[in-house]
C-alpha cells in the first residue's frame, strides 16, 4: 500500500493553504473532504464575510491565487473593502482548489488510527490509505457550543445557527435567536426573510455592529494600528505574532481566546436586521422550558423586570468550544493519547499534538496560537511554518526508512 507523506483531513480555507504549500516542497500530500463544504452548507442565505477582501485570500506559494485575482477574472473589478457574499468565498475556494491543490479527494475521513509509526486513515466508501503524517484541518462545525440552560431542552426544541445553511423548515414558525454575533444576526436576517417571526434575544446591552471601512487618519492609525482581524495594538500582536503568542502561559493563552473579539455582526447587516427583528437586550434568562411544542423563556432585564415569551423553536448562535473529544473521526484511543488545554489540544510551536506525528490547525489551534487562528486571515502564518517543518520532517525520515528496506531484504530466503 502506497504511504502518502502527509494526509489532510478538512478541505476548507486552512487545509486546501497547507496542501498548497506542501507542492513546493514535492511531498506526496492529499488533502481529503468536501472543497468549503461548511462555507456551502452552514451558512444563511445572504450572508457575508465580516473579513474584507484584502483579510480573505488564502495562502499559497509565490504568486499563488489571491481573491483579488479571482474577482477581477470573474467580475473584472477588485475592491479591497468590498464585504465578500459567501457564495463568492465558496467559489473562490474551489477555483483556488483546482488552480494550485496539486491532489485533493471529495471522499470524508471516517477513522484516523495509528498503525506503528505511521497511521490508517479510512475514508467514507470504506477504503484505506496509509499516511506518515496526519494534519486535522476541520473548522468549527464540529464543536458547537449550547449553554445552559439551552442545553436541557428537550430534542428539537432548540438548534444551533451551525445547522444553517437552508432557514426554509422554519419559515411560518415564532423563532428566538439567542446571541449577538455575527452568526445570530446573519441567522435572524435569514429566517425573518423566509417568513418566520424572528426575535433576538441576548444579555448584552447593545449589538455591536463592525464599523463601515473608511481612511482612518494617521494618529488614530498609530493608537490603534489596523491588522486583518481589527483594529488595535493587542489585536496586532495577535495577528502578527501567532508564535509569540504561543509562548504565553497556557492559563493566559486560554483566558485571552475567551475573551478577545466577542460578538460583533458586520455593519453591512444593519439595513436587515434594524427596525425589521426585535431585538431583547439586556436579557438574562432564569428559566428556559419547552413542552407540548412550545419554548417558555423566562428573562430578567437590566431594571429588573421580569418577561415571558413563548416561541415554537430556539437557535443558538452562542459559538463553539473547541473539544478533541468531539474529533469523531479519531480512533478514541488516538484521541485518549493527546494532551489537553482546556478541551482544546495543547499544540508545539509546530502545531503538533501529543501524538507524534498528528498536527491540529485552524479555530482548534486558537487556544495555543490565539484568535488569530479563528479567522481565514490566520493560515498566512500558519500554514508555510507547518509546511517547511514537515517537509523537513520526511527528509529526515527518508534514511531511515531506507535502512528499513535493507534490513527486510537481508533477511529475506533465497528464491523469496
Amino acid at each position: 500500500m502506497r504511504t502518502l507523506d502527509v494526509a489532510i483531513v478538512g478541505a476548507g480555507p486552512y487545509g486546501l493553504s497547507l496542501a498548497a504549500e506542501l507542492d513546493r516542497h514535492s511531498l506526496d500530500v492529499c488533502v481529503f473532504g468536501s472543497a468549503m463544504a461548511f462555507w456551502r452548507d452552514n451558512m444563511p442565505p445572504g450572508t457575508k464575510l465580516k473579513s474584507d477582501g484584502q483579510s480573505s485570500d488564502l495562502p499559497a506559494p509565490g504568486a499563488g491565487f489571491p481573491i483579488s485575482r479571482y474577482q477581477t477574472e470573474t467580475t473584472g473589478t477588485f475592491e479591497a473593502t468590498r464585504p465578500i457574499p459567501v457564495t463568492e468565498f465558496y467559489d473562490y475556494g474551489l477555483r483556488f482548489r483546482d488552480r494550485v491543490v496539486p491532489r485533493a479527494d471529495p471522499r470524508m475521513v471516517r477513522d484516523v488510527r495509528q498503525a506503528g509509526s505511521d497511521f490508517i486513515v479510512t475514508l467514507d466508501d470504506g477504503s484505506h490509505v496509509t499516511a506518515r503524517n496526519v494534519v486535522i484541518a476541520v473548522g468549527v462545525a464540529s464543536f458547537p457550543h449550547l449553554p445552559e440552560p439551552l442545553a436541557g431542552l428537550p430534542a428539537g426544541y432548540v438548534s444551533h445557527s451551525v445547522q444553517y445553511g437552508p432557514v426554509a423548515a422554519l419559515a411560518g414558525k415564532r423563532v428566538a435567536v439567542v446571541g449577538a454575533g455575527a452568526s445570530a444576526i446573519d441567522v435572524a436576517a435569514a429566517l425573518h426573510e423566509a417568513g418566520a417571526d424572528t426575535q433576538i434575544i441576548t444579555r448584552r446591552a447593545t449589538i455591536a455592529f463592525h464599523h463601515p471601512p473608511a481612511r482612518r487618519p494617521l494618529r488614530h492609525r498609530v493608537r490603534r494600528p489596523d491588522t486583518g482581524i481589527g483594529g488595535g495594538w493587542d489585536l496586532w500582536f495577535y495577528a502578527n505574532f501567532p508564535q509569540l503568542f504561543h509562548a504565553l502561559p497556557e492559563a493566559m493563552r486560554l483566558r485571552i481566546v475567551a475573551n478577545t473579539l466577542g460578538a460583533a455582526p458586520g455593519w453591512f447587516m444593519r439595513e436587515r436586521i434594524e427596525g425589521r427583528v426585535p431585538m431583547r437586550t439586556g436579557m438574562t434568562m432564569l428559566a428556559v422550558t419547552g413542552a407540548n411544542g412550545v419554548v417558555t423563556f423566562d428573562l430578567r432585564d437590566r431594571q429588573g423586570a421580569k418577561h415571558q415569551i413563548e416561541v415554537d423553536h430556539v437557535v443558538a448562535a452562542t459559538g463553539f468550544r473547541p473539544d478533541v473529544a468531539r474529533l469523531d473521526m479519531l480512533d478514541p484511543a488516538l484521541a485518549a493519547g493527546i494532551r489537553t488545554a482546556g478541551t482544546a489540544p495543547a499544540l508545539s510551536r509546530r502545531f503538533e499534538t501529543s501524538v507524534r506525528g498528528l498536527y491540529m490547525i485552524g479555530p482548534i489551534a486558537a487556544p495555543s496560537f490565539g484568535p488569530v487562528m479563528r479567522f481565514v486571515f490566520g493560515a498566512r502564518s500558519t500554514t508555510p511554518i507547518l509546511a517547511r517543518h514537515l517537509a523537513a520532517q520526511c527528509e529526515r525520515a527518508k534514511p531511515a526508512a531506507a535502512l528499513r528496506r535493507v534490513g527486510q531484504a537481508a533477511y529475506r530466503q533465497p528464491g523469496e
